[in-house]
Formats: C-alpha cells, sequence, structure tokens
C-alpha cells in the first residue's frame, strides 16, 4: 500500500528551526568572513554562526568541517575543502577521513545527510553505511534514518529495520499469510502451534461469528438443525472432531459450574443424570432425576418444565431406559438455555483450523447438503448485518491488544497475559528458536513492522500521534485497514471530538478508490467525497438522510456533502491527493 508508506513518511516531522552542532558533527560549510584571532563567520545550511577555526581559510569557500568544541564559542576543525562544487572530490576526500570506501552509495549518502541538515559524524556515517547498504532499497534506508534523527529515536539496528519496514509497501496481512503457511511444518515446535492459532485469530473475525450462530442452533434449533450445527462445530474447528456430543455437553456443565452460570447442585444433578443413563439400572436413572427435579425446584431462576415432562414420560414408560443420547443431550440443552444458564461456551477458538470457514464458503469441502444448506444460511445472514460503530470500536480495540502493541506496557504493568497471548511476544519467542531462515526472515519483518508502528505512535509534546495498520476481514474480505492520527488532547487527555479533521483512504471492492475528507468545527460536519464514479452522487442521497440522523442521535449536525471526481487518481500517487488536503486541528487518516 503505497499510500500508507508515503503517507508514514510525512507523519508530524520535527521543523529545522536551527542546526545543533555535536562534538564530533561534520559539517558543510561556507566562509562567509573573518574577524580577528581566527574567528569566522560560517554559513551551515541556512544559518549563519560564528566560530573559531584552526587554520587560515579563504573567504567564499566551501569547507568539510569537525566540530571540535560545542560549548560557547564553536570551534570547527577543517577537514577538506569543497574544491570550488567539484563535490565528487571534495567527498572522496571526506569519505577518506573517515575511513570509509569511496564509493557512489557513500557518497550519496553523505549528499543526503547535508541536503536533509542531518548531523554527521564519523561513527553515524558507517553505521549508516553499513545500513542501507544491507537494505534491499538504499533509497528507503535513508528516509529511514532521517526519520530517527527528526524523531529523536536512538540510532539503533532495531530502530532502523522497525522504521524501514513501516516505510515499505507491503501490507501486514501478506506477511501474516506467509508466515502462517511456513509454521505448517512446524508444529511440533509449541512457539510455532501458539503463533499459528493467534494468525488464525487474527484473521477469523467472520467465522467468529459463524461460531456464534452455530451454538445458538446448536443449542436452542430443531433436532435436526442442532445434529447439524454440532457437526458444523466440530469441521471449523470449534469443537474437536475426536469426541462425542455428551462429552462436550459434560464439558459444558462444568466450565458453567467453575464461571457460576450454572449452580452446583443443578450441575451435579446433570452430571448424575449423564452417568445414570449411560451405565446404570432404570431406578437409579429415575433417582437421578427427581434429584434434578429437586435441585431446580430450589432455584429461584429454574425451569420446572422440562425435567418434569421426562421424568413423566420416563415414569410412563413413553420414552424407554436407557434414554437415546440424542433425546438426552437435547433435553439437557433445552434445560440450560430456557433457564438462562448458559452465557458462553468454551469453544476451540484456538484450534489451527485445516479448514477454515472461507474454504467451506468457496468449495463446500467435506459437507453433507444438511450442512452446506444450514451453512449457508447462517453465511447469509452475517453479510447481510451491518457492523455498527460500537463493534468497529471493539474490533479496533481487541485487534491492538492482540497485535501486543501495547505489550511493553504489559511487560512494565506487570500484565501476564500480556506477554503470553499477543502476537509480538509470540513472534519473539520463535525468533529465538533454531527455525528455517525463511521463518526467521518473515518473522522478523513482522516484528520489525509491529515495533515501527509503536514508534509512530507516541505523545510529542502536546501532540498524541498514531499509526497502524491491522488485518481487516469483513464479510470474507480479508484487507488491511491503515490508520494515522495526529492531534491534540484536551485537558483531561481526552481526543476533542468536536473539533478535528479525519480523512479516510478507502479501497473497496465495488467503489474502488475513495477519498472521505471529513471536517468537524464545534460539531459541525462538512463531508467531501473524491471517487473517480460519477454515479456515486446519484446513489447518495437515501443514505445522507440516514447519515444524518446517525450523526443527530450523536450530537453532531451534517452541514454539506460535496462529491468530486477524482480523474488522475488511478495514476498518481494516493497521497498527493492526500496532501492536497489541509490538515488543522485535528488530523485522523484511515
Amino acid at each position: 500500500m503505497k499510500v500508507l508508506s508515503e503517507t508514514f513518511n510525512k507523519l508530524v516531522r520535527a521543523g529545522h528551526e536551527s542546526v545543533q552542532f555535536r562534538q564530533g558533527q561534520i559539517l558543510n560549510g561556507r566562509v562567509m568572513r573573518f574577524f580577528p584571532h581566527d574567528i569566522a563567520e560560517v554559513q551551515i545550511g541556512n544559518q549563519r554562526i560564528i566560530a573559531q577555526l584552526n587554520l587560515p581559510l579563504t573567504a567564499n569557500e566551501s569547507y568539510w568541517f569537525e566540530v571540535q568544541n560545542s560549548e560557547g564559542t564553536i570551534q570547527l576543525k577543517v577537514l577538506t575543502q569543497d574544491l570550488n562544487g567539484k563535490q565528487d572530490g571534495a567527498l572522496s576526500g571526506l569519505l577518506q577521513q573517515l575511513n570509509l570506501p569511496i564509493t557512489k552509495e557513500n557518497q550519496n549518502l553523505v549528499q543526503f545527510f547535508l541536503k536533509e541538515q542531518i548531523p554527521i559524524n564519523a561513527k553515524t556515517l558507517q553505521i549508516a553505511a553499513h545500513w542501507v547498504q544491507d537494505g534491499q532499497s538504499i533509497e528507503e534506508g535513508m528516509k529511514a534514518i532521517k526519520m530517527i534523527f527528526e524523531r529523536g529515536w536512538p540510532l539503533n539496528e532495531a530502530i532502523f529495520k522497525a522504521v524501514v519496514s513501516v516505510q515499505s509497501e507491503e501490507p501486514i496481512s501478506p506477511l501474516l499469510n506467509k508466515l502462517r503457511t511456513q509454521l505448517t511444518d512446524l508444529q511440533h515446535l509449541n512457539e510455532a502451534k501458539a503463533l499459528s492459532n493467534k494468525i488464525d485469530q487474527l484473521f477469523n473475525s467472520d467465522r467468529s461469528q459463524l461460531q456464534k450462530s452455530l451454538l445458538h442452533n446448536w443449542l436452542q434449533g430443531s433436532a435436526s438443525d442442532s445434529t447439524t450445527a454440532f457437526s458444523l462445530l466440530q469441521k471449523i474447528g470449534a469443537f474437536p472432531t475426536d469426541t462425542t456430543e455428551t462429552n462436550i455437553i459434560v464439558n459444558m456443565i462444568k466450565s458453567s459450574m467453575k464461571a457460576n452460570q450454572l449452580s452446583e447442585s443443578i450441575g451435579n444433578a446433570l452430571l448424575d443424570v449423564i452417568a445414570k443413563n449411560q451405565n446404570s439400572s432404570l431406578p437409579s436413572f429415575l433417582k437421578a432425576l427427581v434429584d434434578l427435579e429437586r435441585a431446580v425446584g430450589e432455584s429461584s431462576s429454574g425451569k420446572l418444565t422440562n425435567v418434569q415432562s421426562l421424568l413423566q414420560s420416563i415414569r410412563t414408560s413413553m420414552t424407554a431406559f436407557p434414554v437415546d443420547e440424542q433425546r438426552l443431550n437435547q433435553f439437557i440443552r433445552e434445560y440450560m438455555s430456557s433457564a438462562g444458564k448458559i452465557n458462553s461456551i468454551n469453544i476451540n477458538e484456538g484450534a489451527a483450523l485445516a479448514i477454515t470457514a472461507n474454504d467451506f464458503i468457496v468449495k463446500q469441502t467435506g459437507l453433507t447438503s444438511e450442512e452446506a444448506k444450514l451453512f449457508n444460511h447462517l453465511h447469509q445472514n452475517i453479510m447481510s448485518q451491518e457492523i455498527n460503530s460500537s463493534q468497529l470500536k471493539d474490533y479496533l480495540k481487541n485487534m491492538m491488544t492482540s497485535l501486543g502493541l501495547s505489550y511493553e506496557h504489559g511487560l512494565a504493568d506487570n500484565i501476564q497475559h500480556s506477554r503470553q497471548e499477543a502476537l509480538k511476544p509470540l513472534l519473539i519467542a520463535l525468533l529465538a528458536d533454531e527455525i528455517p531462515s525463511g521463518v526467521k526472515d518473515t518473522a522478523s519483518a513482522l516484528l520489525n513492522k509491529l515495533t515501527g508502528f509503536q514508534l509512530l505512535s507516541q505523545e510529542i509534546g502536546p501532540i498524541q500521534q498514531l499509526a497502524m495498520q491491522i488485518p481487516f476481514s469483513l464479510h470474507n474480505r480479508a484487507t488491511d485497514l491503515s490508520i494515522q492520527w495526529s492531534g491534540r488532547r484536551t485537558e483531561k487527555g481526552q481526543i476533542d471530538s468536536s473539533h478535528c479533521r479525519i480523512l479516510f483512504y478507502l479501497n473497496m471492492s465495488k467503489l474502488d478508490e475513495t477519498i472521505v475528507d471529513l471536517h468537524i468545527q464545534s460539531r459541525v460536519v462538512n463531508i467531501t467525497i473524491i471517487n473517480k464514479h460519477e454515479w456515486i452522487e446519484t446513489l447518495a442521497p437515501p443514505y445522507i438522510q440516514q447519515l444524518k440522523e446517525q450523526l443527530n442521535n450523536q450530537n453532531y449536525k451534517l452541514s454539506s456533502i460535496r462529491f468530486f471526481k477524482e480523474k488522475k487518481m488511478v495514476n498518481e500517487p494516493k497521497t498527493a491527493v492526500i496532501h492536497e488536503i489541509s490538515s488543522n486541528g485535528v488530523d485522523m487518516r484511515i
């Protein structure tokens, strides 16, 4: 995503108000005029300084200087002359002085430092030359070094690689997919298995909705739908394939008791009914049912109907003993659902799936006709659901936690799950193992990208910055959501939602590339939409009224919506369009 890399390159940079001098720093300057006692006026970039020189020089000539002392009067040591604009010779002389090879790449690096007014010293140049030449793109390496100096970050290799990573055009989703594939042959390693599970969770938001729908059908559906739903839950990995429905129900009862969703008396009575039906006599089974009836009757929230109905059916021989396992399971599911005893079920969300929900949709892999019919029905229901703002907020919050973007903060606060469950610590654990070089390269690239997002999400003075890219699965369409936000907070440390500027960059399957510029001033909203399709404006009116009502519900007033056709959007870099729109106040780009 070129728009993301170019936008990050322009992320709230420090201005060059003045040149800061440090001992050992190398400068290129022009001697303007002389004063007594070897004092001279020297122009460094756009700034003129008074400095003491170690040699008599010629006015209006350019030289390379090394800062000898930055306290009080600046002392400059002459390294070599700039040879009247013959820069190649001067650069060669400078590189010789610094014991660096005289190569085109090193000369370009020095020129880049000068152009961007980045402080130069021998150590910095040596380190930068090594990193830049080892990288895939010299240009990206130079940009990364520039950002490191502008932001005042320590000059170390980890930070350099992190900045290069977020400036690259490769989004995070392909990296995650690539690593997931590479980890297939490393499932004997606990770290690799845990990381595979985490990546599956990141991509399977639709699978989570599917699981919830299937669970509802299993617990409360008809007998046939319940059986079909249970089979599907096994095939998508929610339930183990090597166990029975009865075992799942037993575990469900135990976990509900542990979570205080089910009283011990009722839970133990249910477990006793299951056990006595499997390996006991009819009198013992009837006694277990009577005990369950008593336990349910003593519970203020209990439902006696199902229990009494089964008990009467057994006593009158309408139902044979032992009770059919499927019938008994249905009885227990219906009781627990009607009594409101199930708020959650521990499903195998962490399982590494051989088949994902998307595989089912595309291939209908391994499904019976009944399973395919139920699956397609539930999937269509999911596709037709709208995602509200609360769901999106929760998704973004959970995704930031899952990626480990607050991992170090969790370490500082001794939050144990931060070390165990997030993507970043799992990557660190994997890289500490003996793994193939290809896997190591991909895992390192992911780790660098996450670290880069963390670096770009910091407070700089009164300005709070946020920059990230997260995998986003919407109706089985995997993409990346890129977010950049920069702005001031209120006195209470909160974002000022009454005065802000938000910029959305969207690449959608039907509307293609779209830019939405949303400007809020005193809670009055003005929106500009840029898209290459002319018909988008004609389709908008029915949605504008709905938007106006939704904004009113949030105490905002929609003032205007303007549409522009951007003819050159396909051929020109997206950031050219983005940065033509001025940014004042709070600035957010998605």
